[in-house]
């Protein structure tokens, strides 16, 4: 591949097998630090490497509401026992920082005022609260403490490096943990076939919406027949019934800061994980590539030129 091409790093992605149309679900292609021709491109003279935003989420979503992750408590617990600046900084190599809210920054649309100022009234650093969550648990009933929660993740380097960190965390704070590493090409099966995914109790995914609108993350997440919503968790229905009926936009940024907080602190259908960064490695003799995710919705090509390097 030459010099001056765009060179994919850390969030270029792939379609798991069989997914080619549906948003979510994700399955990251593993790889080093980025590296452009010549070596690592943070270094490389022969180009740059560019980070832009992108409505993207490296988390954990709530797959089987009739086991242990049904109790609001150990899902909140388990969520804020594990180290997500660590993950975000030594697995993702700090293209992931922690994100306060199921859906990221990018995505936040037109309720960005209202999302962004609950998302700081929530947010931490990231850092693994294991005392905190040892003390929420405290208050949960020994037979569910029993019950065995299970992690699926696609076995590649960073995925599997995720699950060792979230195992790590449930272990940490006394909760049973399985984590199970099933080849890639059919881990897409896990997300989108209940008869393979079973009584699952936890799934990875990177996930992004169609477009960058909180109501699209919304509705295939966490609303009654979303396509990626695994539970069938329906806590937000009537509110967002209300919101896509809402033509005031000020009215409709406020239901969906209600449905935000509601997930937030129900800790459900999926947790709050890591934002990542689209980043891009550009040769010295070419221009015009987009870092942002943009260049999932249009066609970029149609950009490009030359710098006459």
């Amino acid at each position: 591949m030459p010099a001056t091409w765009p060179w994919p790093c850390r969030t270029s992605r792939r379609r798991p097998s069989g997914d080619d149309s549906r948003p979510g679900g994700r399955v990251r292609r593993a790889k080093a630090p980025c590296e452009g021709p010549g070596g690592e491109a943070g270094t490389s003279p022969a180009g740059k490497l560019y980070s832009g935003p992108a409505p993207l989420a490296v988390t954990l979503v709530v797959a089987n509401p009739k086991g242990a992750m049904g109790d609001a408590d150990v899902r909140r617990a388990l969520q804020m026992a594990v180290g997500w600046k660590g993950i975000g900084s030594q697995v993702y190599a700090g293209s992931g920082t922690p994100a306060p809210l199921q859906a990221v920054p990018a995505a936040y649309g037109f309720a960005e005022k209202g999302l962004t100022t609950y998302a700081d009234s929530v947010r931490t650093d990231g850092s693994a609260r294991i005392e905190e969550a040892k003390k929420l648990l405290a208050g949960v009933p020994a037979d569910v403490k029993a019950k065995e929660i299970s992690l699926v993740v696609p076995q590649q380097a960073e995925t599997q490096q995720l699950g060792v960190g979230i195992k790590d965390a449930a272990d940490r704070i006394g909760l049973k943990f399985k984590l199970d590493v099933v080849p890639a090409t059919g881990y897409s099966n896990y997300l989108y076939d209940p008869a393979t995914r079973g009584d699952t109790d936890l799934l990875y995914t990177q996930f992004w919406p169609n477009i960058a609108n909180p109501l699209d993350w919304l509705g295939i997440t966490a609303v009654t027949g979303g396509s990626f919503n695994q539970s069938g968790y329906d806590g937000i229905d009537a509110l967002y019934a209300e919101a896509v009926a809402t033509k005031d936009e000020s009215a409709r940024a406020e239901l969906v800061v209600r449905m935000e907080r509601k997930l937030h602190d129900e800790m459900n259908p999926m947790f709050s994980g890591l934002q990542l960064t689209n980043d891009v490695w550009l040769g010295n003799r070419i221009t015009g590539a987009p870092a942002s995710f943009a260049f999932v919705y249009y066609p970029w090509a149609a950009h490009l030129g030359g710098t006459g390097k």
